[in-house]
């Protein structure tokens, strides 16, 4: 990819197999950065990606925190019904999805990339399986102490699923920083799209237009 982008357009699309440029040339990162706000849609999409991936980690831990460590009635109905959602095709939740957000008056505004992934049934299952391996014992020690319920979230439960959290990060920025499909079908408007993901790939389907216009020959009839 680093090499690719020295590379021209026609360098790229002909002769995608060589690692080095035959011809050494910036014109992409100058048409990027002079003809496109691209720090602008960069910017939106660390913003959203950031304050994302924050809240993920946070509602993932203390969910899973509640669901292992306190019984009651709706303990394993509820922790069931998360299993559920993760197994559902994502294919069959666009269209309830959709008709929520516009129902909600978020349709075409930022607010309905960033609302509806505050909560990942993937980490909650993680950090609860890894909150059930924690001994007993450190929470019972913590209650004799006078510990209340985010005193023990805090002091003990998040240093110990650690591995956890660092894995489900990772997982959460790059599934958001790469997610193309939401914004297309939550932003109606051109100016509103101005994720990273959504720009790049426009960018490479007007690029693979611009090639088969010049470049391939006519098709035989």
């Amino acid at each position: 990819m680093l090499s690719n982008s020295f590379k021209s357009t026609k360098e790229i699309l002909l002769e995608p197999t060589n690692m080095l440029p035959k011809q050494f040339t910036l014109d992409g990162y100058v048409k990027v950065i002079t003809d496109s706000p691209f720090f602008r849609w960069m910017g939106n999409s660390l913003f959203v990606t950031v304050i994302d991936t924050l809240v993920v980690l946070f509602t993932s831990s203390l969910i899973g925190f509640v669901l292992s460590k306190y019984k009651f009635k709706l303990n394993k109905f509820l922790f069931y019904v998360i299993l559920i959602t993760m197994m559902m095709p994502t294919a069959a939740m666009m269209i309830p999805n959709f008709l929520l957000i516009s129902k909600l008056g978020w349709y075409d505004k930022i607010i309905s990339l960033v609302v509806p992934t505050f909560v990942n049934a993937f980490g909650i299952f993680l950090c609860k399986q890894f909150i059930d391996d924690m001994p007993k014992e450190l929470f019972e020690c913590a209650m004799l102490d006078n510990a209340g319920p985010f005193t023990i979230y805090r002091k003990i439960v998040l240093p110990g699923i650690r591995p956890a959290l660092g894995s489900l990060t990772i997982f959460t920025f790059l599934g958001l920083w790469n997610d193309y499909q939401t914004p297309l079908i939550y932003l109606n408007s051109s100016e509103n799209i101005d994720s990273a993901s959504c720009k790049c790939r426009i960018f490479q389907l007007s690029i693979y237009r611009i090639f088969r216009r010049r470049w391939l020959p006519l098709p035989l009839l």
